[in-house]
């Protein structure tokens, strides 16, 4: 009886120790991914204001021509 309650206690600490460590991996994943996503927005922004900024010095280039 006690030897059988000590085996059961163990498997139980050893599943939720496993549970711990699979749900910490998980956390560790997303943070990861959000990251990433976080970056390839920042570099789509950077790319579409560069791109503005261009596009505004071109025109306006083009202003002073006409002028």
């Amino acid at each position: 009886e006690i030897f059988e309650q000590e085996l059961i206690a163990r498997r139980r600490d050893e599943f939720e120790q496993l549970k711990r460590e699979r749900d910490e991996r998980i956390a560790m994943i997303l943070a990861e991914r959000r990251q990433e996503r976080l970056r390839q927005r920042k570099i789509i922004f950077y790319r579409r204001e560069e791109a503005a900024r261009l596009t505004r010095l071109k025109e306006e280039e083009e202003a002073r021509k006409r002028e």
